[in-house]
C-alpha cells in the first residue's frame, strides 16, 4: 500500500499533470499550490495547501488515484495542532500512542486504568 503523506502529495500528485486531470474537484488546490511556488513571497501558501489538500481528498479521489498508481493508496493527514491530548484505559495505551510518532515530547500520566496523555511539538 502507497501512503500519501505531508511528505510525499508533492511528488505523488501535484507534480503529476495527468492525474492531476483526472481530479477536476480538487483544481482549486493545484492551482493555489503551483501560485505557492512559483511567487517567492508565497511558499507559506504552498506549505498550507499541501495540508489543506490532504484533508480534501476523499474516498472518490482515493480511487482516482489508486487506479492510476496502479496501487492502492491510503492518506496520512497531517495535525496542525501544536498539543493533543488523549485519555484511555490502560489495556488501550498501545492504540492512544498511535500517531504520535510527529511529537517531540510526550508525558503519560496513569491513575488506576485511566492514562491521560499529552503530547507536544
Amino acid at each position: 500500500m502507497l501512503e500519501i503523506s505531508l511528505n510525499t502529495v508533492e511528488d505523488l500528485v501535484l507534480k503529476d499533470s495527468r492525474l492531476r486531470a483526472l481530479l477536476p474537484e480538487l483544481q482549486s488546490y493545484f492551482d493555489t499550490w503551483f501560485l505557492g511556488q512559483h511567487v517567492a513571497g508565497l511558499k507559506s501558501l504552498a506549505s498550507r495547501t499541501k495540508i489543506d489538500l490532504l484533508h480534501a481528498i476523499q474516498p472518490q479521489h482515493l480511487a482516482v488515484i489508486s487506479k492510476y498508481l496502479g496501487r492502492e493508496v491510503s492518506i496520512r493527514t497531517f495535525d496542525s495542532n501544536t498539543v493533543t491530548n488523549r485519555d484511555c484505559g490502560v489495556v488501550d495505551a498501545l492504540q492512544c500512542l498511535d500517531g504520535l510518532a510527529d511529537y517531540a515530547e510526550i508525558a503519560v500520566y496513569r491513575k488506576g486504568d485511566d492514562i491521560h496523555i499529552t503530547a507536544w511539538r
